[in-house]
């Protein structure tokens, strides 16, 4: 009986382990791609991934994989392609550059760049970094060209800058969290240190270029990290002082930073993803491959919660971290790659502005003239017969005047004026004063119904030497709500001044000659004045007077400046209207500058009206 039990022990026992194994397979999502994946990217909230296909960019929304967007791009394959971290749903920027160095600018759901940058020459692209807040692009190419383009938020137009030309093809792109700083790693085993506003080269590293693993500067952007062998990385603070090291077992082929900026996440050239801990840089935790062939690409998200990673035989896999990131002495499990379902294309017609539709024919309606006749054949029936003269009134008939009768009128009306007393004419007097009060209180304050006002302008100053001229921007608020033709308000304005031909001065910087620094001004002044608008609400003349206060600096734009000093000032201002459009000349004083005339030219947005 023992015996018996003991084997029927040992049949459960057999039985079970498959049945708990086949509980715990993992099962991943699998998208399967007719040609490999180049390169892949996360939007900052996660919910859409976008990667290329050759020329193609394909985006799919992240929870059930459904197929969003189709792009064809014109140009050559698709090398790189990335999302800032600044915006985030449908609707994010999103950069693409091709292998004959042409970027594209899209906004989404748009299929039509906004902006293109091609080269005239025949470099292909190597390398391209978007920056953090999306408001850089760095681009690289296999002949040492190095270009960095700034975004202009409100025309979203790119400033490119050519940085450098290197001797060898540069292979990889990193932007600084704050922006200052870009590193690019080249074919010449060296690292570069930029400075982003300037342009200049700050050091150089020394860098295992054959591997063409990416560079990385750490996320308090005081360290870098770079690849020293083919199985080593090196850990440098900016002046290349070794702070720590990495040493794999198998050879490094690409590697990342994790969300917190807390741990280096390096893939092997065996399909291992490993997580090292940056401080004590031991082995935290590792993902396993689920596929043979090479890995061409991959992505965590902002979060590093999820990543896609795509394979040379076109298999993408969409991994969520919490399932399969294991510790170092935990076995890999068994794993089912389930092919996601290809849905219907995203309607993006939800993203056409709204009320859109405007009718074809509009019906125009025509209002009749008031005096018009009210009867056409009474018009030509009674006017037959009265001959020339002056209008009825009611029927539109004319009336015959005689002469003599006009003549007698008048008389009446003098020999009428004669006989009022003296106390009516008073009266008379009186009443014409209050008319004509009236309707000098009309013209001030009917006409001035505008009750709260912004201008927005443009202005150019004359600035004391040893500058020339200023140039900047100034916006003011008035309100009459209260005290109308009488106005009140605030004011803002910035201005740059140039500095002269003949500069007396000479600067320089870090023992190089400086150019001349420009002249910083910020100024935030409260105007009072008075305002006559004419009649028809066309037309206006103001005048105004001004108290100010701000601070000014000396800048070179190099990155050089000055301390920042306080000023305080006023001014008047006489200004000419007509509509929405506005001019003024006036003075300004300020404790540095002294008198200083300008002119400016300014749009009115009208933003509230008197009850």
């Amino acid at each position: 009986m023992k015996f018996f039990s003991r084997r029927l022990s040992s049949l459960f026992f057999i039985l079970f382990i498959p049945s708990v194994i086949f509980a715990q397979e993992l099962v991943i999502p699998m998208i399967k791609t007719v040609t490999p994946v180049r390169c892949v990217t996360w939007n900052k909230d996660g919910s859409t991934f976008a990667y290329a296909e050759d020329k193609k960019i394909i985006l799919r929304d992240s929870s059930g994989y459904k197929l969003i967007q189709t792009i064809e791009t014109k140009n050559g394959l698709i090398d790189f392609l990335q999302f800032p971290q600044s915006t985030g749903g449908i609707g994010d920027q999103l950069v693409s550059l091709s292998q004959d160095n042409v970027l594209e600018f899209r906004i989404l759901p748009q299929t039509e760049p906004i902006h293109v940058t091609k080269t005239e020459d025949q470099q292909h692209s190597t390398a391209m970094a978007y920056n953090y807040n999306g408001n850089y692009i760095a681009t690289g190419s296999d002949n040492g060209t190095l270009n960095v383009l700034l975004q202009n938020y409100l025309t979203n137009v790119f400033i490119s800058r050519t940085f450098s030309k290197l001797d060898e093809p540069i292979y990889s792109l990193y932007f600084s969290r704050n922006n200052k700083r870009l590193l690019s790693g080249s074919a010449d085993d060296s690292v570069c240190l930029w400075d982003v506003a300037s342009g200049k080269l700050i050091n150089a590293f020394p860098y295992y270029s054959k591997s063409k693993v990416p560079v990385l500067m750490t996320h308090d952007n005081k360290n870098i990290i770079v690849t020293t062998d083919k199985n080593k990385i090196g850990i440098f603070d900016l002046n290349f002082q070794p702070r720590r090291s990495i040493e794999t077992e198998v050879d490094i082929q690409s590697m990342t930073l994790s969300a917190d900026g807390n741990k280096l996440i390096i893939l092997t050239t065996d399909n291992f993803f490993y997580f090292y801990d940056l401080f004590s840089t031991k082995i935290t935790n590792y993902i396993p491959p689920y596929n043979s062939s090479k890995i061409t690409s991959y992505a965590f998200n902002n979060t590093t919660s999820r990543a896609v990673v795509c394979h040379e035989d076109g298999c993408l896999y969409v991994l969520d971290i919490n399932k399969v990131l294991l510790d170092p002495s935990q076995p890999a499990p068994r794993f089912n790659a389930k092919i996601a379902e290809e849905k219907d294309n995203y309607d993006i017609s939800q993203f056409k502005p709204q009320n859109e539709h405007i009718p074809e024919n509009r019906n125009l309606q025509i209002k009749k003239p008031e005096f018009e006749a009210e009867n056409k054949n009474e018009e030509q029936g009674e006017g037959a017969g009265t001959g020339a003269g002056s209008a009825d009134g009611k029927t539109g008939r004319l009336m015959e005047v005689n002469p003599d009768d006009k003549t007698a009128s008048s008389k009446n009306a003098k020999e009428k004026e004669k006989e009022l007393t003296e106390e009516e004419k008073k009266e008379e007097r009186k009443k014409k004063r209050e008319e004509a009060v009236n309707d000098l209180s009309e013209f001030l304050f009917k006409n001035n119904e505008r009750a709260n006002t912004i201008d927005i302008g443009a202005l150019a100053a004359w600035y004391p030497t040893p500058y020339m001229f200023a140039a900047g921007a100034d916006i003011e608020w008035h309100n009459s709500i209260w005290t109308a033709p009488f106005y009140f308000g605030a004011g803002l304005k910035a201005t740059v001044g140039f500095p002269s031909l003949e500069f007396p001065y000479t600067y320089t910087i870090d023992g190089e000659p400086a150019d001349p620094p420009e002249y910083i001004d910020l100024k935030l002044y409260l105007p009072g004045g008075i305002q006559i608008i004419l009649p028809g609400d066309v037309l206006r003349l103001s005048t105004e007077f001004f108290i100010s206060g701000g601070v000014s600096t000396l800048w070179n734009f190099n990155g050089a400046r000055s301390t920042v000093v306080p000023a305080f000032g006023g001014g008047a201002r006489i200004s000419f209207g007509v509509k929405y459009v506005a001019a003024s000349i006036g003075i300004n004083y300020d404790t540095i500058l002294g008198f200083v005339p300008e002119i400016i030219v300014a749009g009115r947005v009208n933003i509230g009206k008197k009850n």
